[in-house]
């Protein structure tokens, strides 16, 4: 068919050229396009923040009933994992201000009311356990055990007004040293070898937690799980015998596991696939893959010292 003219009734006609070739050179065009891209980007930016600043607030802030009904629930739901006071055991201190998932009181409600996923952190808003209400009261609670910002003065307690007595202090004579500690924790041919199973700021062994945000924990806690890991297993590192159908024995932390096949990490660092189909069977253990450590008090009080500054 000849698109310049007619043929069997069919009239096609040329296209007239596009109009921005009639009025914008190609430069030109390129540069109102980039203006334009850039200020979409700068406005919503500008709109995240104002989204992020625009968070919602505790409705009892200052309120003092409403701090110590927080405190009683609190003990209940909260201090298994976060210690006396909130500053701390197998879950991070909550009265810093290291906050992983924002320390607004939005954030604060989202993480206590539907939990971080990957993480031990639950969902606590359900008629179980508690409502929103309850939450807020929780959070007044945290405010009051602050140690930074005003949060303290904000929201008055009777429990922050007393002297701590159970500050953590290491035993007489004994100066930690965490420059000793990190030399311990970061030899993997010496006396406490830890990195070979634990990383530290992308550096270490892949076996145990990864420990570089650990100093939100407590000091007890620490000593804890150096001298006696078996005493809390977090679940993720629930160590498994797996035995085989030819009678061999395995021990590791999985990994992955499918409907196929499992995958395990060993206390060597070594990573073993098995089909399901030639396993004999799979049991939990209630005994850490970490060992324990004969160390000096001093040795110990040296890692644990430079572990607390790990933010």
């Amino acid at each position: 068919m000849n698109v310049s003219g007619t043929r069997t009734g069919i009239v096609v006609k040329k296209l007239p050229k596009p109009l921005i070739s009639q009025s914008f050179s190609t430069p030109i065009f390129i540069l109102l396009l980039g203006i334009f891209g850039f200020s979409f980007l700068f406005l919503n930016e500008n709109l995240a923040l104002a989204v992020q600043s625009s968070g919602v607030k505790n409705p009892y802030e200052g309120n003092t009933q409403a701090v110590e009904e927080g405190a009683a629930l609190y003990k209940s739901y909260c201090a298994f994992c976060h210690g006396t006071g909130a500053r701390g055991a197998k879950g991070p201190n909550l009265t810093d201000e290291f906050w992983k998932w924002g320390g607004t009181d939005e954030a604060m409600f989202e993480t206590i009311a539907h939990g971080r996923p990957g993480t031990q952190m639950g969902a606590f808003l359900m008629a179980e356990k508690l409502n929103e209400d309850k939450i807020w009261k929780i959070i007044a609670y945290l405010r009051s055990q602050a140690t930074y910002g005003d949060w303290a003065q904000r929201y008055p307690s009777k429990e922050a007004q007393k002297v701590i007595t159970s500050e953590w202090k290491p035993p007489a004579g004994i100066t930690p040293d965490p420059k000793a500690g990190e030399a311990l924790f970061k030899d993997p041919n010496g006396k406490a070898g830890c990195i070979n199973c634990h990383t530290v700021n992308g550096q270490g062994g892949k076996v145990g937690p990864d420990l570089s945000h650990i100093g939100d924990r407590s000091p007890e806690y620490l000593l804890e799980s150096i001298q006696n890991p078996s005493a809390y297993i977090a679940p993720e590192y629930t160590p498994i015998q797996i035995v085989t159908k030819e009678g061999k024995r395995f021990i590791g932390i999985i990994k992955h596991e499918d409907d196929y096949s499992i995958q395990i990490r060993t206390a060597q660092d070594e990573s073993l696939i098995f089909s399901k189909n030639d396993l004999q069977n799979k049991v939990p253990r209630n005994v850490s893959l970490m060992p324990t450590i004969n160390l000096t008090d001093q040795e110990l009080y040296d890692i644990v010292v430079y572990l607390l500054i790990l933010k």
